[in-house]
């Protein structure tokens, strides 16, 4: 083979990952010589491309609809093939993952479903634009009707429980995109009793106001709106969520905004003896500020045992490599969305071994009793180590 197709191939086998381009993969093989122990590996390549699951990967999905919400945050309308709806079928509460190029550079954000699919409607994102954000920027200024968005299957555990309880809710700002089709489903299919403290700084900023409105209307006696404006720091507010802790005091929780607003409703919570294990949080904070500290175990490599759909799988890992970095290296389609530590996409369970990680506020206390771990955020501290995704 001569060498600059040897180049060639191999740069498009390692491509190969990109699943759009294992067409050309296989058609530059055909036109070589491969023969033997070569070819076997190819065919086992292509094989594992072929049959990867659908849930570990993105598709391609068409833009039917940019609606905007306020001067600076659009919902985005999917158009999904007949044969993916089952799969992409967010429950309330979950997000899909974003894989963008923009400037060159591949970039990876989660955005929360914002409709119901228990009622056909289409598949809904809804992006409000950060100070800075490159890719909420781009969606919002640049996506049009007929673009191609890379979108993986929808993740997150941010769900409600299956429960009769009356159900809470604290939002901020974007916070209401994954609660108002919690509350939707709540009082829709449920037939639950709900209460909502949604707080933006102006009415300019607030998010599907009309939606929650109607809400009020149609339910008036399950439905307590509470809607507030000003800064976090005015005394209105804290009044307010001080009341409306006291109020529901028993029931179960569910809180999603900026970190600040978040840090202040739960203390207001906690002040009235609210019970944190009954309060289920969604953080939309950047996990990659908080880097994991140089290590502290002297290991040359750990060996992982991985367990994932009954089946049983050991891969080496270097000592300082984060265990996601060594599962996806491995070959093993891990799950994992934002590699950051906030979506919880990447979450397993720790059975056997040691393991040094960054708390993330997409564990819940109960979450990390139970041993749950997120695979971005850790890395070995044992020679050997015993990872579940059965749990």
């Amino acid at each position: 083979m001569q060498p600059i197709k040897w180049h060639a191939f191999c740069i498009l086998l390692c491509a190969g990952s990109d699943y759009k381009r294992v067409e050309q993969v296989k058609t530059l093989a055909s036109s070589f010589e491969v023969y033997g122990e070569f070819g076997v590996l190819v065919e086992g390549i292509f094989k594992r491309m072929n049959t990867a699951d659908p849930r570990d990967r993105f598709h391609s999905l068409v833009v039917d609809r940019v609606v905007p919400e306020t001067k600076d945050c659009c919902s985005i309308e999917l158009s999904v093939p007949e044969a993916s709806r089952e799969l992409f079928r967010p429950q309330p509460g979950q997000f899909l993952t974003i894989r963008a190029t923009i400037d060159g550079r591949v970039r990876l954000r989660c955005y929360s479903a914002s409709n119901l699919a228990e009622f056909g409607e289409p598949l809904r994102i809804t992006i409000k634009r950060v100070e800075g954000g490159t890719v909420s920027s781009w969606l919002n200024d640049t996506l049009r009707t007929g673009h191609a968005l890379e979108v993986a299957p929808p993740a997150g555990r941010f769900l409600l429980r299956a429960s009769e309880t009356q159900a809470i809710f604290l939002a901020a700002g974007s916070g209401i995109t994954p609660i108002l089709p919690m509350m939707r489903f709540a009082l829709e299919v449920q037939g639950r009793s709900i209460a909502l403290l949604y707080w933006n700084r102006s009415p300019g900023e607030a998010i599907f106001v009309s939606a929650l409105r109607d809400l009020a209307r149609r339910f008036p006696e399950t439905f307590e709106y509470n809607e507030l404006y000003g800064r976090r720091s005015d005394p209105h507010l804290s009044a307010n969520l001080s009341a409306f802790a006291a109020r529901h005091c028993g029931a179960d929780g569910y809180l999603c905004g900026p970190a600040g607003f978040m840090a202040l409703a739960k203390s207001h919570l906690m002040r009235e003896q609210y019970s944190e294990d009954k309060l289920i949080e969604e953080n939309f904070g950047n996990g990659s500020e908080h880097k994991l500290p140089p290590s502290t175990a002297l290991l040359a490599t750990t060996t992982i045992v991985v367990h994932r759909d009954g089946s049983r799988r050991e891969v080496l890992c270097r000592g300082n490599q984060i265990l996601l970095e060594s599962l996806l290296a491995s070959g093993l389609l891990a799950p994992h969305s934002c590699k950051e530590g906030h979506c919880g996409a990447c979450v397993v369970r720790l059975v056997n071994g040691g393991v040094e990680t960054l708390p993330s506020s997409a564990l819940s206390r109960r979450d990390r009793q139970k041993g749950l771990i997120l695979a971005c955020r850790s890395r070995p501290a044992a020679s050997e180590i015993e990872l579940s995704y059965d749990f």
